[in-house]
């Protein structure tokens, strides 16, 4: 079957949040290509793609540090010591960087004028390295989230011309890129994650209950995305535009 059942172990419902991000992702970036390649207009910059973009993003951020909070239980439960779990978060997120790095090389090549520095992938891949650390510590999580949004709120008095600042987000000048996540205000999404995380599983389980619906066809696809969320990440824009390549070469014309 090409859409398998939920993995043992897995939370079908981060599946479901995560695919169904994946599948907003898609579209955000169909229609993006779209109006990058002059097909058709589209403001990406205004409602409701905007609203679609940050949705999108928030769930992808904020399910990092919900999944560290559990990866932290399970390893727990399983007795292994806390560098058991940092040892593998850290392999997850330096795999994660070496993808960030490899979307920052090739969009320097194919997108010059605004290539992604500091995107989602370079974000998700730092925080699961600095919040390893404290994926047991829910309510510490909690107050980081709220001291990286007031700095975030004060971001004019720590302004800078030092590049170094750019991917926290105090870099002084406007710099294009089609992916920009700095660290401020981005992090706090993942600690606000581990936070939220702690509070609705304990021990690998459930803090609450309903209805176990993922053994429904129509949700299989969904989860399927879920489970493949970063491969999906990586390999949609790619395959969007060998589509629309293909069109093109069919003569099809999205203005019918």
């Amino acid at each position: 079957m090409l859409f398998s059942a939920p993995s043992v172990g897995r939370f079908w419902e981060l599946d479901f949040l995560r695919g169904s991000a994946v599948m907003g992702m898609i579209v955000y970036h169909l229609f993006y290509l779209l109006s990058y390649f002059n097909i058709s207009a589209h403001d990406m910059q205004n409602m409701p793609w905007l609203m679609l973009a940050y949705i999108v993003q928030i769930i992808f951020i904020t399910l990092v540090g919900v999944s560290l909070a559990i990866s932290q239980q399970k390893n727990a439960l399983q007795g292994n010591s806390p560098r058991v779990f940092l040892r593998r978060q850290w392999r997850r997120g330096l795999f994660v960087l070496v993808c960030a790095f490899c979307i920052s090389f090739i969009t320097a090549f194919l997108a010059p004028e605004m290539p992604v520095r500091f995107g989602i992938l370079h974000l998700i891949g730092v925080g699961i390295l600095l919040f390893s650390f404290i994926a047991q510590r829910k309510y510490f999580a909690l107050a980081i989230a709220a001291v990286i949004f007031a700095i975030t709120f004060l971001r004019k008095s720590f302004l800078t011309a030092n590049f170094l600042a750019y991917p926290f987000g105090f870099f002084a000048k406007n710099v294009p890129s089609i992916d920009y996540f700095p660290m401020f205000p981005w992090l706090a999404c993942i600690a606000l994650g581990i936070f939220l995380g702690h509070f609705a599983y304990k021990n690998g389980k459930r803090n609450f209950s309903f209805p176990d619906v993922s053994k429904r066809s129509l949700l299989a696809p969904i989860l399927f995305l879920g489970q493949h969320s970063l491969l999906m990440y990586l390999l949609n824009v790619p395959v969007i535009i060998f589509l629309l390549w293909i069109l093109n070469f069919l003569n099809f014309n999205f203005a019918r």
